[in-house]
């Protein structure tokens, strides 16, 4: 009897154990890629490092440069302005940002912005460089938005995948003159 029970028994590991391989990260989308020199999208067959921004912005990984630190000749456009790469460090910036921005970090990972463009000054393109781990996601806005959320840096760690601290931001940004609506 004890035989068969564990002829019987086996099978029904072997299935156990293939209806428990890992599940796909439901976090990870599939996208086409991209064409920025040093960046990619991919970080396995295919798959991006990081979910889209609230406003369904999808980061450029960058591993290249001293560290995975980017700049914001990287992200393949010409902006005017750039801030320094602004440290984070025990919940704060280092650094002041430039008049009219607005940013939040939540739970020491997730970036939030704003842009408020009362002086005058509108956003023409902005491209944000989140830093964590060894390495960087770039978010490119080249369409005058003024806010997104959910910013993040790209996932570290070998059996347990998670977003990396949040290590330093960098705001890459043209302006362009605007009249502002006084209601």
């Amino acid at each position: 009897m004890k035989k068969i029970s564990k002829i019987l028994a086996f099978p029904l590991v072997i299935a156990t154990m293939f209806a428990c391989s890992p599940m796909e990260n439901p976090d990870l989308i599939q996208i086409e890629e991209t064409d920025i020199d040093g960046g990619s999208l991919y970080l396995n067959e295919g798959t991006i490092n990081a979910r889209l921004s609230s406003g369904g912005i999808a980061p450029i990984l960058w591993t290249s440069g001293p560290g995975g630190n980017a700049s914001c000749a990287d992200t393949g456009f010409e902006f005017d302005e750039s801030t320094i790469r602004n440290d984070f460090n025990k919940g704060k910036f280092e650094a002041e940002w430039p008049d009219g921005f607005t940013i939040e970090v939540v739970n020491g990972k997730y970036v939030n912005w704003s842009f408020d463009g009362s002086s005058g000054q509108c956003l023409e393109a902005v491209a944000f460089i989140v830093k964590g781990g060894p390495a960087s996601h770039i978010y490119i806005y080249d369409g005058g938005e003024t806010s997104d959320e959910g910013l993040v840096s790209p996932l570290v760690g070998k059996k347990k995948k998670e977003n990396a601290d949040l290590s330093n931001l960098t705001i890459c940004y043209s302006l362009t003159s605007c009249t502002v609506d006084s209601d």
